[in-house]
């Protein structure tokens, strides 16, 4: 009976849980897909949002691949929205926070160009992260919803 009890609980991954661990995992792939375009000289922000949108698509996959769902079609969309989303918070507050960071310390230089090459005299650093934060928000609420769809 215990066995049966632990082997239930270790057959999925809660839904935050997995938000968390692949939200993370969309991070690395979004820092390290940024990094070398960085080096490689062709960031543009047309490119890092195409990039977003498969990293995600991937992300949110690859954790509703790792959970079990209630037989329920609307329980089951809750459950993938619930975990896309907190996947897309994750993912967004990082890699914003990382994006800030780097802008300020390590590259200022290429921060204000993207500013320049913007022609943005309204927005700020910390107004560009902000909107880089609410499209990942934004994007990973809709490619969830779109995949709860898909898989009804």
């Amino acid at each position: 009976m215990q066995r049966e009890k632990a082997s239930a609980r270790t057959k999925h991954t809660p839904y935050f849980a997995a938000g968390l661990k692949f939200g993370l995992l969309t991070f690395l792939l979004l820092a390290s897909y940024f990094l070398l375009m960085t080096r490689l000289g062709y960031l543009l922000p047309v490119e890092l949002r195409y990039a977003n949108l498969l990293f995600l698509i991937a992300g949110i996959m690859l954790a509703i691949r790792t959970l079990s769902f209630s037989p329920i079609p609307v329980l089951r969309n809750r459950q993938i929205l619930a975990t896309g989303l907190t996947l897309a918070i994750v993912s967004g507050t990082v890699f914003s926070v990382f994006l800030y960071l780097f802008f300020l310390w390590w590259r200022p230089d290429l921060g204000q160009s993207l500013l320049m090459d913007l022609n943005s005299t309204l927005f700020s650093l910390e107004t560009s992260v902000t909107v880089i934060f609410f499209e990942a928000l934004i994007s990973g609420y809709l490619v969830s919803f779109l995949i709860a769809r898909w898989m009804r």
